[in-house]
């Protein structure tokens, strides 16, 4: 841990350690950006002097030996708690995971029972199963946080409305944009704090391990994100296909990885097989990546807030992304990027196009992408969040509602 880490994130002597339960879904070796979401709040609180349990499942470790664990490792306070094993499922278009265990509920009583939290913490808790039985069986104060931005179908109102018999027992909900508030408002009306998510800026900006294959003089166009269809990597592919006659140096490098990865390798035309560099899943190595590139494209459908777009902000990249609510949360259009019509294959080429060809376009878009990130570091957003848990504990115990 640096110095200036430690300074920033110096015990409050005026508040009281926490003893807090996070519960989630999403933690590594699933990567994602509730994962990035809950690990980051996690480490910061307890560098803060908080107890914090991660409460989550056990699932089946797609990242190569030694890259599982979280980048940064585990610090004295944070700690891990795996209550069940995780299954992977198709969720509003994106692959989730489920803890599935019979007795999930068992064990969740006697683990608030034994560590007495003062607050729980639940991430993305419409859905089933273990956000789902953390509310039923939590015995204190509770807060959610929204990370979705939702697609209107049956099965989110049906289950939502069901589930509102359960939301209504928080003290207190959050979300990391306003548009998953209103996402989440077609089904459910209720009272929000938006915080946004955060950056590790320090991480992004450390020294970097070259990376030689992609340092051949190629401009490189980095996309990083799960291959699944709401991420629109089938639009960069088909964009990058129309611009690499124009730019023939250029490569596109696609971190990520899922169920469709062979249907998004057979899309490549064989003329540009040389030009596109498959990484799969990549964890520690994520800095080194966003080093070697020049642009990074985000071309995805639906996002509540991305947490890659921050990423690529804090590694200084200019940003190309589809004009989507979510991102609109983030950038400012032709200030801190670039954005183009959803699901518009020639907009995105010629937004590539513009970007490409114009090296003091890039320079400016990444020196506006350093100066955003500074405003999403996660010293600030725990300062918020930590502030939050504060306040509802307060409103909890003067019984206010």
């Amino acid at each position: 841990m640096v110095e200036t880490e430690k300074q920033n994130l110096r015990p409050d002597p005026k508040r009281k350690p926490l003893r807090v339960g996070i519960i989630t879904e999403f933690f590594y070796p699933n990567l994602g950006g509730v994962t990035e979401h809950v690990y980051h709040l996690s480490r910061r609180l307890a560098l803060r002097g908080h107890q914090v349990d991660i409460i989550t499942s056990r699932v089946r470790n797609p990242l190569k030996k030694g890259d599982e664990a979280p980048p940064q490792g585990l610090v004295p306070g944070q700690n891990l708690v795996r209550v069940g094993p995780g299954i992977p499922v198709i969720s509003n278009g994106s692959l989730a995971s489920v803890t599935i265990s019979f007795s999930l509920g068992k064990k969740l009583t006697r683990l608030f029972a034994e560590k007495q939290y003062d607050l729980v913490h639940i991430h993305s808790p419409y859905g089933p199963v273990l956000p789902f039985l953390s509310i039923k069986y939590c015995p204190t104060t509770m807060i959610g946080t929204i990370h979705t931005n939702f697609e209107t179908n049956v099965h989110a109102t049906t289950w939502v409305k069901y589930l509102k018999l359960y939301l209504d027992q928080f003290d207190g909900m959050m979300a990391v944009s306003e548009t998953a508030v209103q996402a989440f408002k077609k089904y459910y009306q209720k009272e929000f704090r938006v915080i946004p998510n955060g950056v590790d800026t320090q991480w992004f900006q450390k020294d970097i391990q070259p990376l030689p294959f992609l340092q051949d003089g190629r401009l490189n166009l980095l996309f990083i994100g799960r291959l699944d269809p709401r991420n629109g990597l089938h639009f960069l592919i088909d964009a990058f296909a129309k611009i690499h006659p124009e730019f023939p140096k250029t490569r596109l490098v696609i971190i990520g990885d899922g169920p469709l990865r062979r249907v998004y390798e057979d899309m490549i035309p064989e003329s540009l097989r040389d030009s596109v560099y498959f990484a799969g899943y990549i964890n520690r190595e994520r800095p080194s990546y966003f080093a070697h590139c020049q642009i990074m494209c985000f071309p995805a459908i639906i996002a509540a807030f991305s947490v890659t777009i921050l990423e690529g902000m804090a590694a200084g990249l200019p940003i190309v992304a589809s004009r989507i609510p979510g991102f609109l949360d983030a950038i400012t259009e032709n200030e801190n990027g670039l954005m183009f019509s959803v699901g518009d294959v020639d907009d995105l080429a010629q937004t590539l196009r513009k970007v490409l060809s114009d090296p003091a376009l890039r320079t400016r878009l990444s020196q506006a992408s350093l100066q955003s990130a500074a405003r999403y570091d996660w010293d600030r957003v725990v300062d918020q969040i930590e502030s939050y848990y504060f306040e509802v504990l307060s409103r909890s115990a003067s019984g206010k509602s």
